[in-house]
């Protein structure tokens, strides 16, 4: 049985500081692995010094002792009937039932723990793989060109020479001719 709220979010909150505190470092995978089984054993030793046993019978308390949260249905069925175990009874049905429990929960453990170890220590290299392979088939948006407004530039106006100099004949430009405008 879960303790209650109050003792729940405090052992959240003590959980929390050695994880908040271990984050600022990049952990191998064999140290992973230490500290969450270790993590494991510290919160189910809270969980059954702090639980309790409120509401359970004291016959399901004798055959599942300890992790009853952790028993599945199809083990619970064949360990809790007496004719299955032949003329040992009920006493011995809780002891085998809870040796086959704790073995099958330490393994499940076990694994867990592994796994979640293997995933924290390799996961952002698994993922910066798989990015890597699926950014060809993502094409990031370009930055759209923005072309400045072509302003033309003015058109030499040609020299009109007054009256009075009509005769006096311009310098001769020299270089390409003036564009006109069509």
């Amino acid at each position: 049985m879960l303790p209650s709220a109050a003792i729940l979010a405090a052992l959240f909150a003590v959980t929390l500081v050695p994880v908040a505190a271990l984050t600022r470092f990049r952990l191998s995978c064999p140290a992973l692995v230490g500290l969450l089984g270790s993590g494991q054993l510290w919160l189910h030793w809270a969980f059954d010094a702090l639980g309790g046993a409120r509401g359970a019978s004291p016959a399901s308390a004798a055959v599942l002792p300890g992790h009853a949260s952790h028993t599945g249905p199809a083990l619970a069925p064949a360990f809790l009937n007496p004719d299955a175990l032949g003329a040992a009874g009920p006493a011995a049905a809780g002891s085998v039932h809870a040796a086959a429990t704790d073995g099958v929960m330490f393994a499940a453990h076990a694994i867990a723990t592994v796994c979640t170890a293997v995933v924290l220590a390799r996961g952002e290299r698994v993922l910066a793989a798989l990015a890597s392979w699926l950014q060809p088939l993502f094409r990031r948006p370009e930055p759209a060109v923005i072309l400045p407004e072509r302003i033309p530039a003015p058109l030499p106006v040609p020299a009109v020479l007054p009256r009075t100099r009509a005769g006096v004949r311009l310098p001769a430009r020299r270089g390409p001719p003036v564009p006109l405008a069509a």
